[in-house]
């Protein structure tokens, strides 16, 4: 059966203000669109809804059952046109991100976010490979690389760039990796990164040599970029790390960076990917929001210490 539910609003309208009169005045019609709305719905069910005389209306008993039943159903409708439209956010978010992304920028700010909007729900996967939206049902995915499904949208968080770096008292050992060469400084590599959604290679830009440390002997291949950064603090040789996640431990004297004339192309930028196929709902725009936020307050704290 068809519902005309404009009929249907009008008459909760109604029985809801217990006036013809008031229900014009919410929803700003005239009583006589309200008198042919009642009656068109009327004629459709074919039972009376309302009693009414020039003073008072009251709802049939058919009219109440109805009216009992449309009322939470309407006000669902409009909660859910609201959260579409802007004008609240609730339900699951599926975050699929890397695991240095989600330790060291999503973490810092978690809390405050599930606690301003208690009605969104976070399901956040840390992964190292590249989780499929459909398949594995994601709304955001925090991505390495330049390139995003054609399908979904890429909005840039921000740009990594590859350095290397050693612990101050592996320096004191070993003074010479400072302004190494690279074949000599690969000497001093026993750890490297590697995950399936990073690019495929990098280059040294002075040489336009192509960088391969997964080849070298006695070098451990991670997943987890801040293994190796924390490896590397322990004084665990030299390591190519992201700058972004390096800054705070280079100002607290944790790290060094060396070999400054050894630059590593390309710079990696990291994308937050989400679906292109229909409108931003409210509840993943706040999201989006967030990630950017925390972001630049990551990036701001970092910049702010190694100044």
């Amino acid at each position: 059966m068809a519902w005309n539910m404009n009929d249907l609003s009008v008459f909760v309208a109604v029985i809801s203000n217990k006036s013809i009169t008031a229900a014009a005045n919410k929803l700003g019609i005239q009583k006589s669109t309200i008198s042919r709305s009642l009656e068109r719905l009327e004629s459709h069910l074919h039972v009376r809804l309302i009693e009414r005389n020039n003073r008072n209306i009251r709802p049939t008993s058919d009219g109440q059952r109805l009216y009992e039943e449309l009322l939470p159903t309407l006000d669902k409708l409009d909660s859910i046109y609201r959260e579409f439209m802007g004008g609240g956010a609730s339900g699951n978010i599926n975050i699929s991100t890397t695991i240095a992304f989600s330790r060291e920028i999503i973490s810092p700010a978690l809390f405050n976010f599930t606690d301003e909007n208690p009605n969104i729900t976070l399901n956040i996967k840390s992964t190292t490979g590249y989780m499929d939206f459909y398949h594995d049902n994601i709304d955001i995915a925090i991505k390495l690389g330049a390139s995003s499904p054609s399908d979904c949208y890429a909005k840039k968080l921000f740009t990594v760039q590859l350095c290397w770096y050693c612990s101050p008292a592996y320096l004191e050992k070993h003074p010479e990796v400072a302004d190494a060469s690279y074949s000599e400084l690969t000497r001093h590599i026993r750890f490297v990164h590697s995950q399936e959604n990073y690019p495929d290679k990098f280059k040294l830009k002075e040489s336009d040599a192509a960088l391969d440390l997964n080849t070298l002997p006695g070098v451990n291949v991670l997943e987890d970029v801040l293994m190796i950064r924390d490896a590397i603090i322990s004084g665990s040789g030299v390591g190519l790390l992201p700058d972004v996640y390096c800054n705070t431990h280079v100002s607290k004297g944790r790290l060094i960076k060396i070999a400054p004339q050894l630059l590593v192309s390309p710079h990696v930028d990291v994308l937050a990917i989400y679906p292109g196929n229909s409108r931003l709902s409210s509840k993943l725009a706040l999201v989006l929001s967030f990630l950017e936020k925390a972001v630049a307050a990551y990036l701001a704290h970092s910049s702010g210490e190694t100044k």
